[in-house]
């Protein structure tokens, strides 16, 4: 789990750190990797830290600071320790690998119901093409900007706002038909 932001002088490339503590950096115009590419790698960083000392440092109510210094002073010499956000990168198998995937699987439900224009919507963007498709889900669905996206599928942003054009229009005209 990332505690820390890069610094600044260090984000011309990336470095990913396994768990196993093999090292692999990134450079830009190696094996098509783009200066945009590293600058997104260290913005998703950018962000994990944030929501990690987020959930960290809670706001805690006057209440709640009242009874953790009366369960101190019953507990002299301890330290009074919350557990209130279990992070998925702190399940391990019975080996003490860690598989979030299986976790996952054992512990998420698949949303079934959905309304009919989710799935009348779902319908219409299985019949796009595949750039299109990735076009929505990059940029409607994930939220990246058309630059990102650009950067992300290796193309220019004349030819995602293009595909993003054409995506609203297929939509508009076969979102009704049914």
């Amino acid at each position: 789990m990332k505690s820390h932001k890069t610094k600044q002088e260090n984000r011309g490339t990336y470095t990913y750190i396994f768990d196993d503590g093999t090292k692999i950096t990134i450079k830009p115009g190696e094996e098509g990797v783009t200066e945009e590419f590293i600058k997104k790698l260290h913005s998703l960083d950018d962000s994990e830290v944030y929501y990690n000392h987020k959930n960290w440092h809670r706001p805690i109510s006057e209440k709640e600071k009242q009874d953790i210094r009366e369960w101190e002073e019953k507990h002299p010499g301890e330290k009074y320790q919350e557990v209130w956000n279990i992070s998925i990168d702190s399940v391990f198998d019975e080996d003490g690998n860690q598989d979030k995937c299986i976790y996952l699987a054992d512990n998420t439900t698949a949303v079934e119901d959905t309304s009919d224009e989710v799935d009348r919507l779902r319908e219409v963007v299985s019949m796009m093409t595949e750039k299109q498709q990735r076009v929505y889900e990059l940029h409607f669905l994930e939220g990246y900007s058309l630059t990102e996206v650009a950067a992300i599928m290796g193309t220019s942003i004349p030819s995602v706002h293009k595909h993003k054009e054409k995506i609203l229009k297929f939509i508009k005209e076969n979102f009704k038909r049914g």
